[in-house]
């Protein structure tokens, strides 16, 4: 099971921003480093600036939230919505048969438990452990002009 790719592109936003930091982080260098194209970008900006993380203008897009205060769980809130975040979706389930009416109940608190889990760990997680990370094993190149 994979969750779409929405989390890994705007935690990658999010990363470039604060890595590149003034040098003008516009939706075609965003989309040049994501590999995809600027429309993509812009609407994840959107939902990223709606969430009070990020703020964009013509000259490119800022973090307006400390790294320390961003995290894995609040990017993940931002671009996927209440609806969105369900980890697994249910079958319909024959409710005539035992196995199959017990099905929502016990396995949904099952699910729920694990979504719980999921949520808290990334909570833990903020963009600056990232940032850092990528800042420590970055290659020397001139990604900007290339």
């Amino acid at each position: 099971m994979k969750i779409n790719t929405k989390l890994s592109i705007a935690t990658h936003i999010v990363l470039c921003i604060a890595f590149f930091e003034n040098e003008g982080t516009t939706s075609n260098l965003l989309a040049k480093s994501v590999r995809t194209n600027p429309s993509v970008i812009r609407r994840i900006l959107l939902k990223l600036q709606s969430a009070g993380i990020v703020e964009t203008d013509k000259k490119g897009s800022r973090l307006i939230k400390d790294e320390e205060d961003i995290t894995l769980l609040s990017i993940y809130e931002a671009v996927f919505t209440k609806e969105e975040r369900g980890l697994f979706n249910f079958h319909e389930p024959n409710h005539v048969c035992p196995v199959g009416c017990a099905m929502f109940d016990v396995l949904g608190e099952e699910f729920n438990s694990v979504r719980l889990d999921f949520e808290r760990s990334m909570s833990k997680i903020t963009i600056k452990k990232i940032a850092d990370e990528v800042r420590n094993r970055k290659k020397h190149i001139d990604f900007m002009n290339k």
